[in-house]
């Protein structure tokens, strides 16, 4: 897997963002404040050689909010679905993508959220979990939120209106742990799965009930 940076520029302004730290691009290497971004062709010539040169299966396209530079993304993402390589683009939401992308064969579009809705609000405003759902375009109750942590995956959701999937790992961390696990449980539109093998028939069922 190949993971680039394609711009250390970001709108957002959360608490506890690493990106700038002194050891973000290696210890005793330069950090964000002196390097500048690739824009326009030479980004573009940039991504793709380094894809030539290093032949990854899967190359995530990061920031920074890589969607500053969507333009250029726009010629990346389809050359790279035509080449046959997996690319997912990790993003904040607070600038929309086009919907064209996701139509295109191996091409994955991942929202980045911080825990609940409340203190996610608080830590990426604007990017909010309201703007996010409008962004994609789907309406709370049309909305599954997937994870392995009730407290960080499946309350939040649960909370505005959406379906909540636990997919339990073997051991939980004590912090993700909630105090009432069966309240949880009792929520209409929870859903435990054993394997996430189950999900795609858990999908199919909710998707004919609705």
């Amino acid at each position: 897997m190949l993971s680039i940076e394609v711009t250390r520029e970001c709108p957002l302004s959360c608490p506890g963002c690493y990106a700038y730290g002194d050891s973000h691009l290696g210890e005793g290497g330069p950090n964000l404040r002196s390097v500048s971004d690739y824009r326009g062709h030479d980004l573009v010539r940039g991504i793709l050689r380094l894809v030539d040169e290093h032949k990854p299966l899967q190359v995530s396209l990061v920031g920074g909010e890589p969607l500053m530079r969507h333009r250029e993304l726009s010629e990346v993402v389809p050359e790279l679905s035509r080449r046959g390589v997996y690319s997912l683009i990790v993003t904040s939401g607070v600038i929309p993508f086009p919907s064209a992308w996701t139509d295109l064969p191996k091409v994955t579009v991942a929202v980045s959220v911080d825990g609940n809705a409340e203190d996610h609000d608080v830590r990426r405003k604007p990017a909010t979990y309201e703007r996010i759902l409008r962004r994609l375009d789907v309406a709370p109750e049309r909305f599954v939120m997937v994870g392995n942590s009730l407290k960080s995956d499946v309350v939040p959701a649960l909370d505005i209106g959406a379906f909540g999937v636990h997919v339990p790992y073997a051991t939980t961390w004590a912090a993700e742990r909630v105090e009432d696990e069966s309240a949880v449980r009792r929520r209409s539109r929870f859903h435990h799965l054993d394997a996430i093998s189950e999900l795609p028939s858990l999908l199919a069922r909710i998707q004919n009930e609705a």
